[in-house]
């Protein structure tokens, strides 16, 4: 995840499935949910399960480039729930134009349980981008 704040430091990503987009944002970078199972040597993560979305029949990893619609925003939520993140991460449905694969917009819960990280910043709620790597 990448929060969106004056750092003068800005993160880019490959994004957008095929179209290869460029996205940026100025922030700083903090890595969620990703667990590694040792023993089967799989990455449990939000990232696995977003990947895979994006690259289901709707989108065929063409990026969702027009942006997400509700039945989107359904389908990532459940993902962060799942991954005890929907308390600290939610979709931002004011951005959805503006979000496509590996590139969510989000609003982020300062004051969430799940969020010892940002916990000392003066802003109650944050936004950012949850990122990931793009299916291309």
């Amino acid at each position: 995840m990448i929060v969106n704040l004056p750092t003068g430091i800005t993160f880019s990503n490959q994004t957008g499935g095929n179209k290869c987009l460029q996205a940026e944002l100025e922030g700083i970078y903090i890595p969620v949910g990703n667990e590694v199972i040792i023993e089967s040597n799989i990455l449990h993560s939000p990232e696995t399960e977003l990947t895979k979305y994006f690259l289901s029949s709707k989108y065929q990893g063409t990026g969702a480039t027009n942006g997400i619609d509700p039945e989107d925003v359904y389908a990532i939520e459940s993902i962060l729930e799942k991954y005890n993140l929907k308390d600290f991460i939610s979709i931002d449905n004011t951005k959805l134009c503006e979000s496509h694969e590996a590139w969510i917009w989000v609003k982020i819960n300062v004051d969430s349980q799940n969020n010892s990280l940002l916990k000392n910043f003066d802003k109650t709620s944050l936004n950012g981008v949850i990122t990931w790597n793009n299916s291309d």
